[in-house]
């Protein structure tokens, strides 16, 4: 913009400045700031560090966004308490394998919440009487609630019919297959999710070798999504060329591994697609985009997953034509969140 050029600059010469005093300015005097995926500027020279180019400290900008009264801060921790009492119901689906759910519980109750929660175990067809009989020992001693879905597994229809059974104001979505790392991790997810215009709330998911499970899903992956890093580490990362994995930033989707909304953004957006036996997640992500709520990644929320330790992995050929006809609706033109000029074929931007 040649008139925001003009009044950032203040009449000086645009290309007497470096690229760190272009962006701040822009951000400083910009009314709305969008994204463009052409390159539209290079630097004839190396930008300076921009500790060395600006003091962001004293800028109104970076005020804005670091303070926890305001809806667009980037550090959700500091976000205030909602007022009121909020309720968060964790959805927990389970088909035997009891070992796995022990220790997604314990990890869970081993931590103090800002927030009442409680823990909902959706019980899709477990035979085995172990289960069974801590299912209903837990359930006896009020630890946890245990919903029974008697009937083939569809993610989509379990998740609804536990969130129908659910009484929280804030639902987490978790596989049992996963296990709390950070110890915070439902307080950073409420705050978050509870803002203005927030559709979903992923976190960042690790294999138990702490290498990347999920940082986010790129709609386009393998011709219908994916999740981008996976299988890269988080340590020792050094400059990065695009986006960090740790990060906290929009996406598009995330995985219904552990996926978290307010119940007002479940209403809004409308139940999970029981045409959808696996990929309901993806679906669900789409359509709360699609009705201008923002999707976000929460990378300093950590948990680690097996990922589908307790399933068979991949889609459905179903689920696929399915999804498929809500990419085509949802983003025509691709995902908004990765750059058209960088490759759908490596899952490393």
């Amino acid at each position: 913009d040649v008139k925001l050029f003009q009044k950032m600059t203040q009449e000086t010469v645009v290309s007497s400045l470096s690229g760190a005093a272009i962006v701040s300015g822009c951000l400083l005097l910009a009314k709305e700031v969008s994204h463009i995926s052409d390159i539209l500027v290079h630097l004839l020279a190396p930008a300076p560090e921009w500790k060395d180019e600006i003091d962001i400290t004293s800028k109104s900008m970076v005020r804005m966004l670091v303070d926890k009264t305001h809806e667009f801060s980037h550090y959700p921790e500091l976000y205030e308490k909602p007022e009121g009492d909020v309720l968060v119901s964790i959805l927990i689906p389970i088909c035997d394998k009891i070992e796995l759910t022990k220790r997604c519980v314990h990890s869970i109750l081993k931590h103090a919440y800002r927030f009442e929660i409680e823990i909902l175990v959706l019980d899709n067809q477990s035979s085995d009487p172990e289960t069974l009989s801590w299912l209903a020992e837990q359930s006896m001693n009020g630890v946890i609630k245990t919903i029974v879905c008697d009937y083939n597994f569809n993610w989509s229809k379990v998740n609804n019919d536990g969130i129908q059974e659910a009484s929280g104001d804030f639902l987490i979505l978790l596989n049992n297959d996963t296990e709390v790392i950070t110890p915070d991790w439902v307080d950073r997810l409420v705050m978050l999710g509870l803002q203005e215009e927030v559709g979903t709330v992923g976190p960042l998911l690790l294999y138990p070798d702490r290498l990347i499970q999920h940082a986010g899903v790129v709609i386009g992956y393998g011709g219908y999504a994916d999740h981008v890093f996976s299988g890269e580490t988080i340590e020792d990362r050094g400059e990065e060329i695009f986006i960090s994995p740790l990060v906290r930033r929009e996406v598009l989707a995330s995985t219904g591994a552990c996926l978290a909304f307010s119940r007002q953004t479940y209403n809004k957006v409308g139940k999970f697609s029981e045409q959808l036996d696996i990929a309901g997640d993806i679906d669900f992500c789409l359509r709360a985009h699609s009705i201008g709520s923002r999707n976000f990644l929460d990378p300093a929320t950590v948990l680690l997953h097996l990922e589908s330790k307790t399933r068979t992995k991949g889609l459905p050929e179903k689920d696929k034509r399915v999804l498929e006809d809500q990419i085509i609706k949802t983003c025509p033109k691709g995902d908004p969140f990765f750059n058209k000029n960088l490759s759908l074929s490596s899952l490393s931007p």
